[in-house]
């Protein structure tokens, strides 16, 4: 859960011991961002952004009173042993390097127990003076067909670099900064030499980088899923008592997913997240006091059955918040361990007195009448204890129940990095990483295709140690959503750019879980000062990149909703009185007087509306394997402000420009990977279009696409069909079956597929078993040739794999698919 959050809710419900708080001193020097004409002094300022900070909201500046470019601030309040991350800013916004310093995306930092002094040069720079001594950094693991941006970080002054590649393109540079893309997998030298007036110096690291190939095997039905997040509590009433429920959840369904892969007038969502159901005492129900329960609020177990089985009847997989690290101290559980019941003694850790260890958030320890128990969060969230067999069986008990008894497909886990403290080591300590792989195999036992998507709210580097060795099977990446939200409200792509080649170089191939916001955060609309064209262009980027992607309810109609908490988890606004049906039961702070501008109601009709853009681009996403399961391309583009890159499988390949900026786009170039298109006219459809109408793109022999215009704030995601035959300037699209949507099926499955040709001809689809029984027809008549769609009702079909084939003259093609129950 947000840290922000719970550090208030320690400071009310437990201060901290004011003996434990220690200062640290931020000092960043700018002389050589100012000696480059980066930095102003007179007119630009530095500030100071981190963990213990919120990010740097409120901003917290840094002075230079005696003029010597050397800028500090002093803070207080942080604990001995405490972990931190920070890094520096211009203007209160990311300048696209600072927050790339050295192994991770932000700098960290152990707090000691006195005289904490952080000095670092901005972006690492130092002044050139003196011999050169070569150095460089760049990216040291790659996916095949990635781009490594490299650095010279030599000292001393340089006046030339001369780089050498091996295996890259290209295969030498001269410039300071330059990028490279590998297509082979395997191990490659990087060679660097500087010269300058008093000299030359070479650096040369063998196997310096590592290029892997993509383990296609490990794709999951997750990687065909676009999730919603949703807040029970506050989605719908279905009875009246002003309280979001289970029923009202069923009656909604069809507003998320109607069952009809055909119709693009529902959201198009294949999977729902939802915040904890079970019993708490908590508005929001981070604080358990029974796991194998659900609120009675949102209804009974029976009500949570029927909807399960409405929304699996529509393919909508769900998954639900399972909170491991810690339970409410209302929970019978801790209740007994306080009382010193033998059985449940160990279940919490307790201490005669406070030993005065340090957690994230400072002094974890809370007094009751037995003695001092652990809680990293509050005082009202004890953490169980993990290093006791009895607790790690109770908790994988209940996660078999509800996998196996009740039937969710997985789970939502939170704060994974908190489980296990040791030696001290409150995140990340290999206990923890101990206890998620033991999680992992035991739920595997259960269900094999069970899904866990984590919460480990830390740079990219250290939250992708939690997917590794059979871990868990994906994680959210909060580096890559502040990124796209920065380039939302700028208009400035680049931080984007570099953090998703990041990110897919190091995930295991597409197991990311990519958002904006969630139920911890300043909703994307605040984020974007309220403009709707901006939050199309988040919305664009995320849901066309590689990753499982989650959306946050209300997100899609640009619900708003700033800090604390509450304010962020309002009800959905299905019309302009949404709030008066709900209950002041919830602690909502006060409307604020431009809430109720946006609503599903206002918005449904509406081709220009923010949902009909959500629409578009997850029934986009939907009806293309390259955006759901293909590889990434970067494809750099002549203009910041446009991302541009290619997600292609074997069947499919798309082009995806999105303009952030809210100027037009003229003449854009882009660079497409080398081979994955022939130069020549190709026919592409627009997937965001309404039409999908058809047009033309040049590929020039440079692997360039040049020419491109995009209107502000517009996004394209071209399928490119087939190159224009140069004699006849046919334009028929290519012979295929597209792979089969869903797939798994649990209730429909569609089959798309494009007929070649010059007139109307007989063309068959049908399906068989695995045994080459023909077990239905679905199409057997003329059809023109051009693109096709036709729905399989998977109702009366036995679960099992099944194979479609598409026959059209001599051409045939086949997909597999499985049917689920």
């Amino acid at each position: 859960m947000r840290l922000l959050f719970a550090l208030l809710v320690l400071f009310v419900a437990a201060p901290f011991d004011a003996a434990a708080q220690v200062p640290i001193t931020f000092r960043v020097q700018m002389d050589v961002q100012v000696d480059r004409g980066a930095f102003d002094p007179a007119s630009d300022s530095v500030d100071l952004a981190g963990s213990f900070n919120d990010w740097g909201s409120p901003v917290t500046p840094l002075a230079d009173p005696d003029g010597d470019l050397t800028y500090e601030v002093t803070l207080t309040g942080f604990t001995p042993g405490q972990s931190i991350e920070y890094k520096f800013r211009y203007n209160g916004t990311w300048d696209g390097t600072e927050e790339f310093p050295g192994p991770g995306n932000n700098r960290r930092y152990t707090v000691l127990p006195a005289d904490n002094v952080i000095t670092v040069w901005y972006n690492d720079e130092v002044p050139a003076t003196g011999p050169p001594t070569a150095a460089f950094t760049g990216p040291r693991v790659l996916s095949e067909g990635g781009l490594a941006a490299f650095r010279d970080r030599s000292s001393g002054a340089v006046s030339r670099r001369s780089w050498t590649f091996e295996g890259g393109t290209p295969a030498t540079s001269t410039d300071a900064e330059p990028v490279v893309r590998y297509t082979e997998p395997g191990l490659y030298d990087v060679a660097l030499t500087v010269t300058g007036p008093e000299g030359e110096d070479t650096l040369v690291i063998e196997d310096y980088v590592e290029v892997r190939a993509r383990d296609v095997s490990q794709l999951r039905w997750w990687n065909d899923t676009v999730f919603y997040e949703v807040f029970v509590r506050s989605f719908y009433d279905s009875d009246g008592d002003g309280i979001g429920d289970f029923r009202g959840l069923t009656e909604k369904l069809d507003y998320l997913n109607d069952g009809d892969p055909t119709t693009t007038d529902d959201l198009g969502i294949t999977g729902l997240w939802l915040m904890p159901i079970h019993d708490s005492p908590s508005y929001h129900g981070y604080d358990v006091v029974d796991y194998r329960s659900v609120h009675p609020d949102y209804g009974t177990m029976e009500d949570f059955r029927a909807f399960l089985d409405a929304a699996h009847a529509r393919g909508i997989r769900v998954v639900i918040d399972y909170v491991m690290n810690h339970s409410s101290t209302q929970h019978p559980w801790f209740r007994a361990s306080a009382q010193n019941d033998p059985t449940y003694a160990d279940f919490y850790r307790w201490s005669a007195t406070d030993p005065g260890s340090n957690g994230p958030l400072g002094d974890p320890w809370h007094r009751a009448a037995r003695g001092f128990y652990y809680g990293v969060f509050w005082s009202g969230m004890p953490d169980l204890n993990y290093e006791a067999q009895a607790v790690r069986d109770s908790i994988y008990a209940a996660a078999d129940f509800w996998l196996d008894d009740i039937g969710v497909d997985g789970f939502r886990l939170d704060a994974v990095k908190y489980l296990v403290e040791e030696d001290g080591i409150a995140e990340d300590a290999p206990a923890t990483f101990a206890v998620w792989n033991e999680f992992s195999t035991h739920i595997a036992e259960t269900n094999p295709e069970a899904f866990t998507v984590c919460e480990a709210w830390s740079g990219t580097p250290y939250v992708v140690p939690y997917l590794t060795e059979g871990r868990l099977s994906t994680c959210f990446d909060f580096d890559l959503a502040g990124q796209i939200l920065h380039a939302a409200r700028t208009g400035d792509a680049t931080g984007a750019i570099r953090q998703m080649q990041t990110v897919y170089d190091a995930y295991p191939h597409l197991q990311v879980a990519t958002f904006l916001t969630n139920h911890d955060q300043e909703r994307v609309m605040e984020q974007v000062s309220r403009d709707p064209s901006k939050a199309r262009v988040a919305a664009s980027f995320y849901l066309t990149l590689p990753g499982v992607p989650f959306v946050y309810y209300g997100e899609e109609i640009g619900m708003l909703g700033h800090k604390p908490d509450p304010d962020i988890r309002r009800p959905m606004q299905w019309s302009a009185d949404t709030h008066a049906s709900f209950s002041t039961r919830t602690p909502w702070h006060p409307l604020n007087s431009n809430y109720r501008a946006w609503n599903v109601d206002g918005q449904t009709d509406d081709e220009a509306s923010l949902l009909s853009h959500y629409r578009r681009l997850v029934h986009a996403r939907n009806a293309s394997p390259a955006l759901r399961r293909g590889a990434y391309f970067a494809a750099p583009a002549s203009s910041g402000s446009v991302m541009a890159f290619v997600r292609e499988t074997d069947d499919d390949a798309v082009l995806v420009l999105i303009n952030a900026s809210e100027s037009a786009q003229s003449n854009v170039t882009v660079s497409l990977p080398p081979d994955t298109f022939a130069p020549g006219e190709w026919v592409v459809t627009d997937l965001l279009a309404p039409d999908a109408a058809q047009s033309f793109v040049t590929v020039l022999a440079e692997n360039d696409v040049a020419d491109l215009d995009l209107a502000g704030h517009e996004a394209r995601v071209l399928r490119f069909l087939n190159p224009v035959n140069a004699e006849d300037e046919a334009t028929q699209p290519r012979f295929a079956l597209a792979a089969p949507y869903p797939n798994p099926a649990t209730g429909q499955t569609r089959f798309d597929f494009y007929l070649e040709g010059s007139r109307e001809t007989i063309a068959q689809v049908e399906v068989y078993d695995v045994l080459g029984r023909r077990v239905q027809t679905l199409v057997d008549s003329p059809l023109r040739p051009g693109s096709h769609s036709v729905v399989l009702d998977t109702h009366a079909l036995a679960a099992g794999a099944y194979v479609v084939r598409l026959r059209h003259g001599a051409q045939q093609a086949t997909q597999r698919f499985v049917v689920t129950r």
